[in-house]
C-alpha cells in the first residue's frame, strides 16, 4: 500500500475501483461535479484543458492576496494556504509555467511584506522556503525564456529582500544561485 492510500485508509483503492466501471458519460459527469466543487479546480482545470490566462489570473492575483493582503485591512496572513493553492494548481494543472509565475508571485508579495512590515513569523518563512524550493525544481519543464525570466524576477525579489532576517535573505540568495545555475 503507498502512502496515499495508506493515509486514507485505503480509500482510493476503493474510488479507483469504482471509477474503472463508470462508462465514459460517468467519468465526464464525475469530473463535472469536481469542476464545480471548487474555483481553483475549475480555474486548474481549464489551464489544463483550454488555456485561460484569465483564471490564471485570478489564482495569481489571490496568492497575491493570501500572501500579503491589504495591510489596512483586516484580513490574515496566509502564506501557507497559498503555497497549497499553487500545489493544487500544478497537480491539476501540471502546467511549469503558469505554477512557476505563480511561485514568483508568492515569494515577491512575501518578500516585499517582510522588508516593508517586518514581518517576523516562522511558519510564514517555512511557506516561502517552501515556494523556493518548489520553484527550483521545475527547471526542465520549462522553456529556456521561462527560466530567464524566473532568474530575473528572483534577482530583482532577492534586492529587494537581501536585508530581511529569519534566514530569508540567505535562502534568497541560494534561490538565486540555483536559478542562475538553471539557465546554463
Amino acid at each position: 500500500m503507498d502512502k496515499k492510500e495508506h493515509k486514507s485508509g485505503g480509500a482510493w483503492s476503493s474510488i479507483k475501483s469504482r471509477l474503472q466501471t463508470l462508462d465514459k458519460s460517468g467519468l465526464i459527469d464525475l469530473l463535472h461535479a469536481v469542476y464545480e466543487s471548487d474555483s481553483e479546480i475549475q480555474q486548474a482545470l481549464a489551464a489544463k484543458f483550454v488555456r485561460s490566462d484569465q483564471g490564471i489570473n485570478r489564482i495569481r492575483r489571490r496568492i497575491i492576496n493570501l500572501v500579503y493582503p491589504n495591510p489596512l485591512g483586516s484580513l490574515p496572513i496566509r502564506a501557507g494556504e497559498a503555497l497549497k493553492v499553487i500545489k493544487k494548481f500544478y497537480k491539476v494543472s501540471d502546467d511549469a509555467s503558469a505554477t512557476s509565475a505563480m511561485l514568483l508571485d508568492g515569494i515577491e508579495a512575501g518578500t516585499a511584506q517582510a522588508y516593508d512590515l517586518g514581518i517576523e513569523d516562522e511558519t510564514y518563512f517555512n511557506a516561502l522556503g517552501q515556494m523556493m524550493r518548489m520553484l527550483v525544481m521545475f527547471p526542465p519543464e520549462l522553456s529556456r525564456q521561462d527560466r530567464r525570466t524566473i532568474r530575473d524576477r528572483i534577482l530583482r525579489i532577492y534586492k529587494t529582500g537581501k536585508d530581511v532576517g529569519w534566514g530569508h535573505a540567505e535562502e534568497l540568495g541560494e534561490t538565486l544561485k540555483a536559478v542562475r545555475r538553471m539557465c546554463h
